[in-house]
């Protein structure tokens, strides 16, 4: 496995294998995120990414890799059947594995169809951690996230043109009303 520079996971991920998909973060403006700031952003070669699979598969011959973590800042930009392929991948080398994971912004998952969504899960996407830091349209632009103008817009029920990744009812506004309340 060849890793570029500092490799940042969610502290869940902590027992997961860690293979990079991108390099940095495809926005990487945020004011209060630094981790990225020494990348540039680019998407890896696949060929290079099955080869980081391949070379951990043998590394770790013998144990039992449960979970893996596609990083770096927001894997879900790649085009989803380059993730498919990532991800079958994964799953033929790591057949013992439950659980692939990966960050993502919340345009990457409304540039996604929900057939495009569909597909990633059922091939073993199990989470897709998105940074939601506000509702609040306002502290978005101040914070430059670059993320969706509407976050409650992630309920496909409240998107006007129906696309979003959350399929509960008024999942988004919940999101909203949760920070709401937790900034109180």
């Amino acid at each position: 496995m060849r890793y570029e520079g500092a490799v940042y996971r969610p502290p869940s991920e902590a027992g997961s294998l860690i293979i990079q998909m991108t390099i940095g973060c495809a926005r990487n403006t945020c004011r209060f995120c630094n981790m990225y700031k020494a990348k540039k952003f680019r998407i890896r070669p696949l060929e290079d990414v099955v080869e980081d699979l391949r070379m951990a598969r043998e590394y770790y011959n013998g144990y039992l890799i449960k979970r893996i973590f596609l990083a770096d800042g927001d894997a879900l930009i790649c085009k989803t059947e380059d993730l498919l392929y990532v991800m079958g991948e994964a799953n033929r080398l790591f057949p013992e594995n439950e659980r692939i994971t990966m960050y993502g912004a919340p345009k990457d998952i409304l540039l996604k169809s929900h057939e495009d969504l569909v597909k990633l899960r059922e091939a073993g996407l199990e989470m897709v951690y998105v940074g939601a830091e506000s509702g609040d349209d306002d502290v978005l632009e101040y914070v430059k996230k670059g993320a969706a103008p509407y976050v409650e817009w992630l309920g496909q029920q409240e998107n006007p043109e129906g696309l979003g990744w959350a399929t509960g009812d008024n999942y988004g506004y919940d999101i909203v009303n949760m920070i709401e309340d937790m900034t109180e």
